[in-house]
């Protein structure tokens, strides 16, 4: 099923480098992206959590404790990216131009491609246009 990613330390929760690594450690949530992905659950578009933790089995239980009080409901932990991915949205990560190489737009640019990536990809959503990490 297609899906969005959306990263863990940094990205859903507050990164804390004094912390880092820290298996039973996760920090505060970042309230705009608990609500960003709340909008997109609330549409019917599947979201997992993408975080290098998942390497560690021993991180999952906290992980998985950590979302549900968060988020208010499960969701599938991974560190995989599959053909079924159609975003990840992450603190690291930068966009380049796709077949082009080239890193490209940031800001209201990056919003737009996003929402009509969405909306390609996700033919059953209402049509959102997204404004920060929130839709309207």
């Amino acid at each position: 099923m297609k899906h969005i990613l959306i990263d863990l330390d940094g990205t859903l929760a507050y990164y804390d480098p004094d912390k880092d690594y820290d298996p039973t450690y996760i920090g505060a949530p970042i309230p705009s992206t608990v609500q960003f992905i709340n909008d997109l659950l609330g549409i019917g578009i599947e979201v997992k959590i993408f975080t290098a933790r998942a390497e560690d089995s021993e991180s999952i239980p906290f992980i998985n404790e950590w979302v549900k009080q968060n988020i208010g409901r499960q969701l599938e932990i991974t560190n995989v990216k599959t053909k079924d991915t159609v975003a990840i949205i992450d603190d690291r990560a930068y966009n380049l131009v796709r077949n082009q190489g080239s890193v490209y737009y940031f800001g209201e640019e990056m919003l737009k491609q996003f929402s009509k990536d969405l909306e390609e990809e996700f033919d059953s959503i209402p049509k959102i246009k997204l404004i920060g990490m929130k839709h309207e």
